[in-house]
C-alpha cells in the first residue's frame, strides 16, 4: 500500500505490526448466513395465490421484511435484492430476523450507530458528497458525470458508460461484456464491488470484495472455479468484526491487510497483495498508485 502516513519511522513499524497481527488471525471474513431459508428465499414466488417476492423492501425494527408484492421472480430464488435485504425503515443498523442478524447499510431514516461500511442514507437524501451513488439507492452523482468516471481513474480497464469502473449507478447489464464494451457483466450497483456474494458458505474474500476478471463472457465471470482463491487470488484479506463495528474500540474492530509496496499497475496489486487499497485502486488508481495524486 502506498500511504504517506506509513512512509517513515513509527508509521512503518505500525504497518509491520498490523501485518503480523492480521497474519495470525483466521482468514475467514464473511461468515455464512444462518436461520430460516424463508428469511431470504422463496421457492415458487407464490403463497396462497399471491407473490412472495418484494420490491422496495425494507426491514422493520421488529424483524419483518415489508415491501410491494412483485410477481417477477428474483435471481437465486431471493425474496428481494441486495438493496432490499440490507435496508431498514427504522434507524437500527442491525436487524434481527429470527436467528439471523442482518447488517443494514441503507436506512430510510437517519441511522444510529452506522456500521463500518457506512450508510447510504445521506446520498439517498441527495448529498452526493457522502458516499457512492449505487443503483437502486440513488442516481448518477451530480458532481461527477459517467463520462468522467470514478475519480482517480487512470483510463485502463472497462471504459463503456455502463461499466462499473465508470459508475455504480447503472443497472445490471449483460450486453457487450468484453472489456471496453458498454455492459457491466451484470455487475451494476452493489455487485460492482461485492462480486461473489455467496452467503451459504464461509469464504476468505473479505466482505465479498473480489476481482471480477477472467474471460470475456458472463459465464466466465460467474464460474464456480473463480471462487477458488488459490487459482484466482484477486480478493481482499481481512477479518470482520462480529457486529460490523456497530461498537468499536482499539480491540474491537475490523482488520485489513496492509502493505508498504508501491503498486506497479491496477492488476498487479490485488492478485499479489490482497489489500483493501489494491481493490479500491481498480477504480481509483490515481489516488493509490505511483502517480502520487
Amino acid at each position: 500500500m502506498r500511504d504517506n502516513h506509513l512512509a517513515h519511522g513509527r508509521g512503518i513499524a505500525l504497518a509491520i505490526l498490523v501485518l503480523a497481527l492480521v497474519a495470525l488471525l483466521p482468514l475467514s471474513a464473511s461468515a455464512k448466513v444462518t436461520g430460516e431459508c424463508a428469511n431470504c428465499h422463496t421457492m415458487h414466488n407464490s403463497q396462497d395465490g399471491a407473490p412472495v417476492a418484494l420490491s422496495g423492501a425494507t426491514w422493520e425494527a421488529s424483524g419483518v421484511l415489508n415491501g410491494t408484492a412483485d410477481s417477477d421472480p428474483n435471481g437465486h430464488l431471493l425474496v428481494t435484492d441486495c438493496v432490499g435485504c440490507h435496508s431498514s425503515a427504522s434507524s437500527q443498523t442491525i436487524v434481527s430476523a429470527g436467528s439471523s442478524d442482518v447488517p443494514i447499510v441503507y436506512n430510510h431514516v437517519q441511522p444510529t450507530d452506522p456500521l463500518a461500511g457506512g450508510n447510504f442514507y445521506w446520498v439517498a437524501q441527495g448529498d452526493d458528497t457522502k458516499g457512492h451513488n449505487v443503483y437502486g439507492i440513488s442516481g448518477q452523482d451530480s458532481n461527477i458525470s459517467i463520462t468522467e468516471g470514478a475519480p482517480g481513474r487512470d483510463g485502463n480497464g472497462c471504459t463503456g458508460t455502463g461499466a462499473c469502473h465508470q459508475t455504480l449507478a447503472a443497472p445490471p447489464d449483460p450486453s457487450a461484456p468484453a472489456p471496453g464494451g458498454t455492459g457491466n457483466w451484470n455487475r451494476g450497483g452493489c455487485q460492482g464491488c461485492h462480486v461473489f456474494t455467496y452467503h451459504h458458505v464461509d469464504n476468505a474474500a473479505y466482505r465479498f470484495l473480489k476481482g471480477h476478471g477472467g474471460g470475456s463472457l458472463p459465464a466466465d465471470l460467474d464460474a464456480t472455479n473463480r471462487r477458488n482463491i488459490t487459482s484466482y487470488p484477486d480478493y481482499v484479506t481481512g477479518v470482520a468484526d462480529r457486529d460490523w463495528e456497530q461498537t468499536a474500540s482499539t480491540t474491537d474492530h475490523n482488520w485489513y491487510k496492509g502493505s508498504t509496496t508501491v503498486y506497479a499497475s491496477d492488476g498487479y496489486g490485488l492478485t499479489v497483495q490482497q489489500t483493501i487499497t489494491s481493490f479500491c485502486s481498480g477504480c481509483h488508481y490515481g489516488f493509490q498508485g505511483p502517480t502520487g495524486i
